[in-house]
């Protein structure tokens, strides 16, 4: 999965391998800290029988700037992902529960983003 997306509030968020409403994996790269250089990181969980668990929190080494467009790499196999934020990995992770399932982008009502190509 490929996305260029910009953060217009919160954070620009999408799912992974959604068997249903009940049951994916949820990834977000979400402002940490606002400010006019707001602080960026990636919060990623699962959410397996309608229950969210295993949260991590990463925050990201990497300048942001309001307006700013993110290329957004997320390669899966297997059970292994690997994200990449601006071509750096920024998180790998192993998860084995779900096995196949579609993809979809979100967001929370109170956040705001944009997807292009």
């Amino acid at each position: 999965m490929r996305f260029l997306g910009t953060i217009d509030k919160k954070g620009l968020s999408w799912v992974v391998r959604a068997t249903d409403f009940k049951n994916y994996y949820a990834v977000r790269l979400a402002v940490l800290k606002p400010s006019p250089i707001p602080s960026i990181g990636v919060i990623r969980y699962a959410v397996i029988n309608g229950k969210a668990r295993n949260t991590l929190i990463t925050p990201l080494a990497m300048r942001a700037q309001a307006n700013s467009v993110y290329r957004v790499s997320l390669d899966i196999r297997g059970d292994h992902f690997a994200l990449a934020v601006q071509d750096q990995l920024v998180d790998y992770w192993s998860e084995p529960k779900l096995r196949q399932g579609g993809i979809r982008f979100f967001s929370d009502q109170d956040a705001g983003s944009g997807v292009t190509g």
